[in-house]
């Protein structure tokens, strides 16, 4: 009995061992199946075309044709916002606005830029030893169609430097002979700017 018990045992163990190395494999081989699923998909999705992210809007009505695109804005129109150009091509930009009509977009732009650096930096720079020779500079610009960005300047100055007033309202007393409505566009525009102050309660210390 204790032999057949024994024979029996060990054919039980022998069962137990080939049923684990088959569940083993078995186990393996979905593993590796697996794994080669997983690669072949990460290989299709990279060879995949992207996707077409263009809009109907994007097309001509009634045509597949694209909408043509909207040229690039020159840098030299706008604000440079830090961009450094090189002096060489700043003059090649310069020379095409030149050639440019004048009456060009580009060109309007590019007048009313140069007009506002030049009104800022006069009224910045002005003082009691230089206010003679900054009042004729300024009349040598077009104050009436920089009226508004000269009470601007004249704003943000004052407001900056309160100890200047008096060299302020030298100039516009000035300007009030030659050009009252510039001086009346500032003066309209002083009078908003207290009321406005005055409801917020904000006093300047």
């Amino acid at each position: 009995m204790s032999s057949s018990s024994s024979s029996d045992n060990s054919r039980e163990r022998k069962r137990r061992k080939r049923s684990y190395s088959r569940n083993s494999s078995s186990s393996s081989e979905e593993g590796r199946v697996r794994r080669e699923s997983k690669s072949k998909s990460d290989r299709d999705r990279k060879r995949s075309p992207p996707k077409d992210n263009r809009r109907p809007e994007d097309f001509e009505p009634g045509t597949m044709k694209m909408t043509k695109e909207e040229p690039k804005k020159n840098l030299l129109i706008g604000r440079a916002g830090g961009i450094y150009i090189p002096p060489f091509k700043m003059e090649k930009m310069l020379n095409e606005l030149k050639s440019k009509d004048k009456s060009s977009q580009e060109h309007q732009k590019f007048m009313w830029e140069n007009l506002r650096k030049s009104i800022n930096g006069m009224i910045n720079k002005v003082n009691v030893s230089n206010i003679q020779n900054i009042v004729l500079e300024l009349f040598n610009e077009n104050l009436l169609r920089g009226k508004g960005l000269l009470t601007k300047a004249i704003l943000k100055a004052q407001m900056a430097s309160p100890n200047f007033t008096h060299v302020y309202a030298a100039l516009v007393a000035v300007i009030n002979t030659k050009l009252p409505e510039v001086i009346k566009l500032l003066i309209s525009r002083y009078i908003i700017q207290f009321q406005k102050s005055f409801k917020r309660n904000n006093k300047i210390v």
